[in-house]
């Protein structure tokens, strides 16, 4: 019985691993979910029998939209969890914010991390996406709010930030209550880069 239970997880596991491949791939190459069980059957046909474990019954597979969506998230997780990794590694990083509305007419508040990660003995900028909030008003304080709010969720000091990049937009350059002016409260040592 145990045999036959460890079996039957690493089939499973084996799967699933194969799932996560494909969902990945997907992502990367900018294909739409609803190819990923398409290419799920291809790699079937291809010799890749492990993924007709993904199967249950005749109601159940890890096919479906909302399994794919849990993939997704996953894999975001950990690739969201390597960069807070290597963005604490560094000891020290600055965001860069931007500022926009969408087609719905939404405020949106863009940010981006730019951290030094060790590369074959030298240190190397590096920039990436950090995180998108919307807005319900776009004013300084409430840009304020919503980059601290991130960078706390994130797990990144506010007081250890180097330094703020953003466009010449009053609200957020504003020399008595702009952002970089609030966030130069928060980190006194704050660099600032228009």
């Amino acid at each position: 019985m145990v045999k036959a239970r460890e079996a039957a997880i690493s089939k499973s596991k084996a799967a699933i691993i194969s799932a996560l491949r494909n969902v990945y791939f997907a992502a990367i190459n900018n294909l739409a979910n609803a190819l990923i069980p398409k290419l799920n059957d291809l790699c079937i046909d291809q010799g890749a029998s492990q993924l007709r474990d993904l199967v249950i019954d005749s109601r159940t597979t890890y096919s479906h939209n909302q399994s794919i969506q849990e993939f997704q998230h996953s894999i975001a997780k950990v690739i969201e969890d390597k960069l807070i990794g290597q963005v604490r590694e560094s000891g020290v990083c600055s965001i860069m914010l931007d500022e926009s509305s969408d087609v719905s007419v939404h405020q949106n508040l863009v940010v981006y991390v730019r951290y030094l990660e060790q590369a074959f003995g030298r240190l190397d900028a590096r920039t990436s996406f950090l995180g998108l909030r919307q807005l319900d008003i776009a004013n300084s304080d409430r840009i304020r709010e919503q980059v601290v709010k991130l960078l706390v969720e994130k797990g990144l000091d506010v007081p250890k930030l180097a330094g703020i990049a953003t466009d010449g937009a009053s609200v957020m350059v504003g020399c008595r209550a702009g952002v970089v002016q609030q966030m130069k409260a928060l980190s006194p040592s704050l660099l600032v880069s228009i």
